[in-house]
């Protein structure tokens, strides 16, 4: 019923002037539902404005030209076909695809070459250690090392020897 009513009095307000009993109608409408009197200004307000604006002649084949315009941007694009548009379909895929390519064989190259160079340095440090004397030379080591410091002198022990 409340959409009747809404309908109704949209329609009032939209179509043509009001009569009087229609403006009494619409006057008890607003005051039953108060929820619709800023929305019925506001429609009222918008209607005179329209109807303000002054009319414009249209040329005779305007619908024609409006409806030819929908139909023309409603159809789907023409699909190409042929080598060309094979072309031009394949060749992102196959250039991303030759970039994966690329970057996989140049990331192995890299990491033969990284276990390559970590495979020399290993070889260098055994070379090196090969090249130390053996270990019976150095046996004495600690006592050859501290042949060049001179003793340090115990205090402590000192004073308890000349005590005794």
């Amino acid at each position: 019923m409340n959409e009747e009513k809404n309908q109704t009095w949209q329609q009032i307000v939209w179509r043509r002037r009001r009569s009087p009993e229609e403006d009494k109608n619409l006057q008890d409408l607003r005051r039953a539902d108060p929820s619709l009197d800023l929305e019925i200004a506001q429609d009222e307000r918008l209607t005179g404005l329209i109807s303000s604006i002054r009319n414009v002649p249209v040329s005779s084949n305007f619908t024609a030209r409006v409806m030819h315009e929908a139909r023309r941007s409603a159809t789907p694009l023409v699909v190409r076909t042929g080598w060309s548009d094979l072309h031009r379909r394949w060749i992102a895929r196959l250039s991303f695809a030759a970039l994966a390519l690329f970057l996989g064989i140049f990331s192995f190259q890299q990491y033969q070459s990284t276990r390559r160079h970590e495979l020399a340095r290993n070889i260098a440090a055994i070379s090196e250690a090969a090249a130390l004397p053996p270990i019976e030379w150095l046996q004495d080591f600690e006592i050859i090392r501290n042949m060049g410091n001179p003793p340090v002198i115990d205090d402590e022990l000192i004073a308890l020897m000349q005590s005794k």
